[in-house]
């Protein structure tokens, strides 16, 4: 195979192995390259997909000892590091305001579902039936306002 054509995961984790480089970046490099087809910025073909990993793997090296450097010497963070923090923070506050609403809101159900309980577990036979009663009448001053009733009632039948 040579170098231009699209490798499979298996050789480009060879490759790596046989050059000791890390198999994490080697990942990111594989799903990288794999969704945009394998394909350079603006479209470009891929020439060497052995050159093209070295040098990914170089910028991830670069980057690792950027990151390592910066911990160690004790280098002032950048405001983008604060403009980050802040905004865990926000989504923080957010996550546990909602986590709250919802606590809230299953407290409310219980005690509703509770309360409910009580109430019909308080109720005797004379308020079912009371209840029941005051349903049928509801129902029936439905009826009467209902103008399809109306209708219904002033059809008359059709003489055959």
């Amino acid at each position: 195979m040579s170098n231009s054509e699209i490798p499979t995961w298996s050789q480009v984790r060879q490759y790596c192995i046989e050059r000791g480089h890390n198999l994490e970046a080697a990942k990111s490099f594989f799903a990288y390259y794999t969704a945009n087809g394998w394909t350079l910025k603006r479209g470009a073909k891929m020439q060497d997909w052995t050159a093209l990993l070295c040098f990914w793997m170089q910028k991830e090296h670069e980057k690792a000892a950027r990151f390592a450097t910066r911990a160690q010497s004790g280098y002032p963070e950048t405001a983008w590091d604060d403009r980050q923090r802040a905004m865990d923070a926000r989504m923080k506050e957010e996550r546990e305001m909602i986590e709250g609403f919802k606590a809230r809101e299953k407290e409310q159900r219980e005690a509703d579902k509770a309360r409910r309980a009580q109430e019909e577990a308080s109720l005797t036979d004379e308020d079912i039936l009371a209840n029941q009663q005051i349903g049928l009448k509801r129902k029936a001053q439905m009826n009467k306002d209902d103008p399809r009733a109306k209708m219904r009632t002033n059809e008359t039948p059709h003489s055959g």
